[in-house]
């Protein structure tokens, strides 16, 4: 999947609940150098 090396996690995965895991860790795994999680 596609990297970028500052993301920032909006976090909104109370709107997944039956695949929230799956969704973060989709999103927290795109970071390679930074992770900026708003909620």
């Amino acid at each position: 999947g596609s990297q970028w090396n500052d993301v920032v996690l909006f976090d909104e995965s109370w709107a997944f609940k039956e695949t929230r895991q799956r969704w973060l860790y989709t999103a927290i795994t795109r970071a390679a150098e930074r992770l900026t999680v708003v909620r």
